[in-house]
Protein backbone atom coordinates (compact mmCIF):
# COMPACT_ATOMS: atom_id res chain seq x y z
CA UNK A 1 0.00 0.00 0.00
CA UNK A 2 2.76 2.19 1.05
CA UNK A 3 4.16 1.87 -2.13
CA UNK A 4 1.06 2.96 -4.26
CA UNK A 5 0.98 5.83 -2.17
CA UNK A 6 4.57 6.58 -3.34
CA UNK A 7 3.83 6.42 -6.75
CA UNK A 8 0.68 8.24 -7.07
CA UNK A 9 2.82 11.33 -5.20
CA UNK A 10 4.98 11.33 -8.05
CA UNK A 11 2.62 11.19 -10.69
CA UNK A 12 0.82 14.40 -9.15
CA UNK A 13 4.44 16.10 -8.97
CA UNK A 14 5.12 15.28 -12.72
CA UNK A 15 1.61 16.30 -13.79
CA UNK A 16 1.75 19.87 -11.23
CA UNK A 17 5.22 20.18 -13.17
CA UNK A 18 3.88 20.09 -17.04
CA UNK A 19 1.24 22.56 -15.68
CA UNK A 20 3.35 24.60 -14.58
CA UNK A 21 5.32 24.67 -17.81
CA UNK A 22 2.10 24.45 -20.66
CA UNK A 23 1.07 27.60 -18.30
CA UNK A 24 4.62 29.35 -18.19
CA UNK A 25 5.74 28.77 -21.49
CA UNK A 26 5.41 31.37 -24.45
CA UNK A 27 3.50 30.19 -27.98
CA UNK A 28 5.12 29.31 -30.93
CA UNK A 29 5.59 31.97 -33.40
CA UNK A 30 2.94 31.79 -36.03
CA UNK A 31 5.76 30.61 -38.92
CA UNK A 32 6.62 27.55 -36.06
CA UNK A 33 3.55 26.32 -34.93
CA UNK A 34 2.55 22.65 -36.56
CA UNK A 35 0.13 22.88 -39.24
CA UNK A 36 -2.55 20.37 -40.01
CA UNK A 37 -1.48 17.87 -42.38
CA UNK A 38 -3.07 17.59 -45.70
CA UNK A 39 -2.77 19.94 -48.98
CA UNK A 40 -3.96 23.26 -48.35
CA UNK A 41 -6.74 24.92 -50.41
CA UNK A 42 -6.70 25.57 -54.01
CA UNK A 43 -6.70 29.61 -53.12
CA UNK A 44 -4.51 29.46 -50.29
CA UNK A 45 -1.08 31.59 -50.57
CA UNK A 46 1.82 29.62 -51.14
CA UNK A 47 3.79 28.15 -47.66
CA UNK A 48 6.66 30.77 -46.99
CA UNK A 49 9.31 30.04 -44.72
CA UNK A 50 10.26 33.26 -41.96
CA UNK A 51 12.60 35.73 -44.18
CA UNK A 52 16.34 36.66 -43.32
CA UNK A 53 15.86 40.33 -41.62
CA UNK A 54 16.62 43.24 -43.91
CA UNK A 55 20.46 44.17 -43.45
CA UNK A 56 20.95 45.85 -40.16
CA UNK A 57 17.22 44.88 -39.48
CA UNK A 58 15.26 47.68 -40.25
CA UNK A 59 12.26 48.05 -41.39
CA UNK A 60 10.87 50.15 -44.24
CA UNK A 61 9.82 53.46 -43.25
CA UNK A 62 6.70 55.00 -44.47
CA UNK A 63 6.79 57.10 -47.70
CA UNK A 64 5.49 60.23 -48.72
CA UNK A 65 3.00 59.09 -51.20
CA UNK A 66 2.48 62.93 -52.35
CA UNK A 67 3.76 63.74 -56.32
CA UNK A 68 6.97 65.22 -56.43
CA UNK A 69 7.60 67.92 -58.98
CA UNK A 70 11.30 67.93 -60.88
CA UNK A 71 11.57 70.88 -63.13
CA UNK A 72 14.18 70.96 -65.83
CA UNK A 73 18.02 72.24 -64.43
CA UNK A 74 20.59 71.29 -62.57
CA UNK A 75 19.57 72.44 -58.52
CA UNK A 76 17.74 71.13 -56.18
CA UNK A 77 15.11 69.15 -56.71
CA UNK A 78 15.80 69.34 -60.83
CA UNK A 79 16.44 66.95 -63.22
CA UNK A 80 18.68 67.42 -66.69
CA UNK A 81 17.28 67.06 -69.95
CA UNK A 82 19.55 66.36 -73.18
CA UNK A 83 18.35 67.27 -76.41
CA UNK A 84 20.03 65.86 -79.52
CA UNK A 85 18.77 65.97 -83.21
CA UNK A 86 21.37 63.30 -83.55
CA UNK A 87 20.27 60.86 -81.26
CA UNK A 88 17.99 59.77 -78.68
CA UNK A 89 17.10 62.38 -76.40
CA UNK A 90 17.46 61.76 -72.48
CA UNK A 91 15.70 62.95 -69.55
CA UNK A 92 16.33 60.77 -65.82
CA UNK A 93 16.88 57.22 -66.33
CA UNK A 94 15.48 55.62 -63.68
CA UNK A 95 14.40 56.03 -59.73
CA UNK A 96 14.03 54.06 -56.42
CA UNK A 97 12.63 54.42 -53.18
CA UNK A 98 14.92 53.37 -50.33
CA UNK A 99 13.61 51.37 -46.77
CA UNK A 100 14.60 54.86 -44.92
CA UNK A 101 11.53 56.33 -46.85
CA UNK A 102 13.26 58.89 -49.48
CA UNK A 103 13.27 58.95 -53.32
CA UNK A 104 16.41 58.67 -55.28
CA UNK A 105 16.43 60.25 -58.83
CA UNK A 106 19.04 59.09 -61.68
CA UNK A 107 19.89 62.52 -62.85
CA UNK A 108 22.57 61.15 -65.24
CA UNK A 109 22.56 64.03 -67.76
CA UNK A 110 23.78 66.29 -64.46
CA UNK A 111 25.93 63.40 -63.46
CA UNK A 112 24.86 62.84 -60.21
CA UNK A 113 21.60 60.74 -57.69
CA UNK A 114 19.05 63.03 -56.22
CA UNK A 115 17.83 62.05 -52.97
CA UNK A 116 14.99 63.51 -51.36
CA UNK A 117 14.42 62.30 -47.20
CA UNK A 118 11.10 60.30 -46.26
CA UNK A 119 9.90 64.45 -44.67
CA UNK A 120 10.53 65.84 -48.50
CA UNK A 121 13.75 67.68 -47.71
CA UNK A 122 16.67 67.60 -50.51
CA UNK A 123 19.76 66.00 -49.60
CA UNK A 124 23.20 66.39 -50.89
CA UNK A 125 23.02 65.50 -54.61
CA UNK A 126 25.76 61.92 -55.11
CA UNK A 127 28.22 62.61 -57.48
CA UNK A 128 28.70 60.20 -60.57
CA UNK A 129 32.00 60.01 -62.19
CA UNK A 130 30.28 59.96 -65.63
CA UNK A 131 27.00 60.46 -67.52
CA UNK A 132 25.55 57.41 -68.72
CA UNK A 133 24.36 55.40 -65.96
CA UNK A 134 21.41 53.89 -66.23
CA UNK A 135 19.55 52.68 -63.22
CA UNK A 136 19.83 52.48 -59.27
CA UNK A 137 18.89 50.32 -56.53
CA UNK A 138 19.58 50.81 -52.99
CA UNK A 139 19.95 49.03 -49.74
CA UNK A 140 18.83 48.91 -46.34
CA UNK A 141 21.92 51.03 -45.09
CA UNK A 142 21.00 53.88 -47.54
CA UNK A 143 24.23 52.43 -50.17
CA UNK A 144 23.18 53.01 -53.61
CA UNK A 145 24.48 50.59 -56.74
CA UNK A 146 24.77 52.19 -60.00
CA UNK A 147 24.50 50.61 -63.38
CA UNK A 148 26.57 52.28 -66.08
CA UNK A 149 26.35 49.57 -69.00
CA UNK A 150 27.47 52.17 -71.92
CA UNK A 151 30.03 54.02 -70.46
CA UNK A 152 32.40 52.58 -68.44
CA UNK A 153 30.35 49.49 -68.56
CA UNK A 154 30.63 48.52 -64.49
CA UNK A 155 28.66 48.36 -61.41
CA UNK A 156 29.31 51.44 -59.05
CA UNK A 157 29.00 51.49 -55.22
CA UNK A 158 28.03 54.08 -53.08
CA UNK A 159 27.73 54.46 -49.36
CA UNK A 160 24.76 56.09 -47.96
CA UNK A 161 27.07 59.42 -47.56
CA UNK A 162 27.52 59.12 -51.50
CA UNK A 163 31.44 58.08 -51.13
CA UNK A 164 32.55 55.95 -53.81
CA UNK A 165 33.33 52.52 -52.73
CA UNK A 166 34.31 51.22 -55.80
CA UNK A 167 33.08 49.49 -59.18
CA UNK A 168 33.38 46.47 -60.95
CA UNK A 169 33.13 45.63 -64.72
CA UNK A 170 30.08 43.49 -66.07
CA UNK A 171 31.98 41.43 -67.90
CA UNK A 172 33.38 40.11 -64.10
CA UNK A 173 29.79 39.89 -63.17
CA UNK A 174 29.10 36.82 -65.70
CA UNK A 175 27.49 39.51 -67.85
CA UNK A 176 28.44 38.12 -71.85
CA UNK A 177 27.89 41.66 -73.22
CA UNK A 178 27.67 44.73 -70.89
CA UNK A 179 25.37 46.73 -73.57
CA UNK A 180 23.10 43.97 -72.80
CA UNK A 181 22.29 44.67 -69.01
CA UNK A 182 18.47 45.56 -68.83
CA UNK A 183 18.30 46.42 -65.34
CA UNK A 184 18.86 45.96 -61.13
CA UNK A 185 16.65 43.92 -58.94
CA UNK A 186 17.03 43.31 -55.46
CA UNK A 187 15.68 41.39 -52.47
CA UNK A 188 14.63 41.65 -48.81
CA UNK A 189 17.61 39.83 -47.73
CA UNK A 190 20.45 42.41 -49.50
CA UNK A 191 20.54 40.31 -52.47
CA UNK A 192 21.39 42.44 -55.57
CA UNK A 193 21.07 40.86 -59.19
CA UNK A 194 21.92 42.07 -62.73
CA UNK A 195 19.56 40.97 -65.29
CA UNK A 196 20.85 40.20 -69.08
CA UNK A 197 18.99 40.18 -72.62
CA UNK A 198 21.09 37.70 -74.35
CA UNK A 199 21.42 38.69 -78.13
CA UNK A 200 20.08 36.86 -80.68
CA UNK A 201 18.74 34.47 -78.19
CA UNK A 202 14.93 36.03 -77.50
CA UNK A 203 15.38 35.25 -73.59
CA UNK A 204 16.83 37.40 -70.47
CA UNK A 205 19.06 36.05 -67.91
CA UNK A 206 19.70 37.08 -64.32
CA UNK A 207 23.27 37.50 -62.60
CA UNK A 208 23.83 37.61 -59.38
CA UNK A 209 26.37 40.05 -58.42
CA UNK A 210 27.44 37.26 -55.33
CA UNK A 211 28.09 34.90 -58.64
CA UNK A 212 26.13 31.60 -58.35
CA UNK A 213 24.02 30.16 -61.53
CA UNK A 214 22.78 32.11 -63.85
CA UNK A 215 18.56 32.67 -62.83
CA UNK A 216 15.96 32.38 -65.97
CA UNK A 217 13.73 35.28 -63.94
CA UNK A 218 13.85 38.10 -61.55
CA UNK A 219 13.86 37.30 -57.77
CA UNK A 220 11.14 38.18 -56.13
CA UNK A 221 11.59 40.67 -53.29
CA UNK A 222 11.02 37.91 -50.69
CA UNK A 223 13.01 34.92 -52.10
CA UNK A 224 10.09 32.82 -52.56
CA UNK A 225 10.42 32.76 -56.56
CA UNK A 226 11.20 33.63 -59.78
CA UNK A 227 9.45 35.72 -61.66
CA UNK A 228 8.93 37.11 -65.63
CA UNK A 229 6.77 38.66 -68.27
CA UNK A 230 6.71 37.98 -72.40
CA UNK A 231 4.61 39.47 -75.07
CA UNK A 232 3.02 36.32 -76.52
CA UNK A 233 1.38 38.61 -79.55
CA UNK A 234 2.06 42.61 -79.91
CA UNK A 235 -0.75 42.49 -82.13
CA UNK A 236 -3.53 40.81 -80.16
CA UNK A 237 -2.33 42.41 -77.42
CA UNK A 238 -1.44 39.11 -75.62
CA UNK A 239 1.15 38.79 -72.35
CA UNK A 240 1.90 36.09 -69.92
CA UNK A 241 3.68 36.52 -66.99
CA UNK A 242 5.52 33.60 -65.02
CA UNK A 243 6.31 32.60 -61.42
CA UNK A 244 9.13 29.78 -60.96
CA UNK A 245 10.85 27.60 -58.55
CA UNK A 246 14.17 29.18 -57.72
CA UNK A 247 15.60 26.02 -59.94
CA UNK A 248 13.48 27.26 -62.97
CA UNK A 249 10.69 25.31 -62.31
CA UNK A 250 6.89 26.43 -63.46
CA UNK A 251 4.82 27.39 -60.11
CA UNK A 252 2.00 29.25 -61.78
CA UNK A 253 1.62 30.81 -65.27
CA UNK A 254 -1.05 34.05 -65.95
CA UNK A 255 -1.79 35.13 -69.29
CA UNK A 256 -3.33 38.71 -69.62
CA UNK A 257 -5.14 40.03 -72.63
CA UNK A 258 -4.92 43.74 -73.08
CA UNK A 259 -5.21 46.68 -75.93
CA UNK A 260 -3.54 45.61 -79.03
CA UNK A 261 -0.47 47.44 -80.26
CA UNK A 262 1.78 46.14 -77.59
CA UNK A 263 5.25 48.22 -77.49
CA UNK A 264 7.14 46.92 -74.44
CA UNK A 265 7.08 45.27 -71.16
CA UNK A 266 8.28 48.23 -69.09
CA UNK A 267 7.83 47.11 -65.57
CA UNK A 268 8.40 43.36 -63.68
CA UNK A 269 8.27 43.35 -60.27
CA UNK A 270 7.52 42.10 -56.77
CA UNK A 271 6.90 43.46 -53.09
CA UNK A 272 7.96 42.24 -49.96
CA UNK A 273 4.74 40.30 -49.57
CA UNK A 274 5.52 38.33 -52.74
CA UNK A 275 2.58 40.46 -54.86
CA UNK A 276 3.72 40.98 -58.65
CA UNK A 277 3.44 43.86 -60.92
CA UNK A 278 3.31 44.51 -64.48
CA UNK A 279 3.52 47.23 -66.89
CA UNK A 280 3.00 47.55 -70.93
CA UNK A 281 3.28 50.55 -73.03
CA UNK A 282 0.72 50.59 -75.71
CA UNK A 283 1.13 52.75 -79.29
CA UNK A 284 0.21 53.05 -82.64
CA UNK A 285 2.48 53.91 -85.39
CA UNK A 286 2.00 57.19 -87.13
CA UNK A 287 1.38 57.11 -90.36
CA UNK A 288 4.68 58.11 -92.83
CA UNK A 289 6.76 58.81 -89.32
CA UNK A 290 8.53 57.06 -86.49
CA UNK A 291 6.54 59.06 -83.81
CA UNK A 292 3.84 56.38 -81.64
CA UNK A 293 0.30 58.06 -81.15
CA UNK A 294 -2.30 57.33 -78.53
CA UNK A 295 0.28 56.01 -76.07
CA UNK A 296 -1.31 54.22 -73.02
CA UNK A 297 0.66 52.65 -70.00
CA UNK A 298 -1.52 49.04 -68.08
CA UNK A 299 -0.10 48.29 -64.97
CA UNK A 300 -1.29 44.99 -63.25
CA UNK A 301 -1.05 43.75 -59.57
CA UNK A 302 -0.99 39.90 -59.24
CA UNK A 303 -1.24 38.09 -55.88
CA UNK A 304 1.88 35.79 -55.36
CA UNK A 305 -0.93 32.89 -56.42
CA UNK A 306 -0.72 35.01 -59.77
CA UNK A 307 -4.50 35.91 -59.65
CA UNK A 308 -5.12 39.37 -61.19
CA UNK A 309 -5.44 42.00 -57.89
CA UNK A 310 -5.81 45.35 -59.36
CA UNK A 311 -5.21 47.20 -63.01
CA UNK A 312 -4.50 50.68 -63.90
CA UNK A 313 -4.74 52.15 -67.07
CA UNK A 314 -3.10 55.75 -67.93
CA UNK A 315 -2.35 58.33 -70.57
CA UNK A 316 0.89 58.21 -71.54
CA UNK A 317 2.30 61.45 -72.24
CA UNK A 318 4.70 61.61 -75.62
CA UNK A 319 7.81 63.40 -74.56
CA UNK A 320 10.37 62.27 -76.58
CA UNK A 321 12.84 61.24 -74.04
CA UNK A 322 14.61 57.77 -73.75
CA UNK A 323 13.83 56.52 -70.10
CA UNK A 324 14.88 52.94 -68.78
CA UNK A 325 12.45 52.65 -65.86
CA UNK A 326 9.79 55.01 -65.59
CA UNK A 327 7.69 52.59 -63.15
CA UNK A 328 8.94 51.83 -59.32
CA UNK A 329 7.30 49.23 -56.90
CA UNK A 330 7.98 50.13 -53.38
CA UNK A 331 9.25 47.50 -50.59
CA UNK A 332 5.24 48.09 -49.54
CA UNK A 333 3.49 48.02 -52.93
CA UNK A 334 3.28 51.20 -53.75
CA UNK A 335 4.03 51.88 -57.27
CA UNK A 336 5.47 54.95 -58.66
CA UNK A 337 5.13 56.67 -61.90
CA UNK A 338 7.64 59.03 -63.45
CA UNK A 339 6.48 61.23 -66.32
CA UNK A 340 6.89 64.68 -68.39
CA UNK A 341 4.43 67.42 -66.58
CA UNK A 342 2.27 69.41 -68.02
CA UNK A 343 3.24 72.12 -70.30
CA UNK A 344 6.78 70.77 -70.79
CA UNK A 345 7.85 71.86 -67.34
CA UNK A 346 9.60 69.02 -65.96
CA UNK A 347 8.89 65.62 -64.66
CA UNK A 348 6.80 64.65 -62.28
CA UNK A 349 6.81 61.35 -59.66
CA UNK A 350 3.25 60.09 -58.59
CA UNK A 351 1.72 56.79 -56.94
CA UNK A 352 -0.60 54.88 -59.31
CA UNK A 353 -4.05 53.48 -57.61
CA UNK A 354 -4.41 49.84 -58.59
Amino acid sequence: MRAVVVVAALLLVVLGWFAFLRAHTPPLPTHLAPQASGSLPENAPPPTVARRPLDGGRAPIAQDTRPVALGWGSGPGQVGRRRDPESVSEGPMSFTHGRDGGLYVLDQVNGRILRRAADGTWLPPIKLPGVTAQDLRVDSTGGVAVLDRLGDRSLQRYDAAGTAQGSVPLVQLGLADAAGATGLFDDDAGGLFIEESLQGQGKRVVHSIDGGPVLPGRPSRDGARLVSAAIVSRTAGQLVVRALEVGGTKRWESPIVTSPSIVSIVLCDTDSDGNVYVGVLHARPTKGSTELSDEQLDVWKLTPNGTTHGHAALAHPASGLDTLHELSVGPDGTVWWMHPAANDAGEVIETVAL
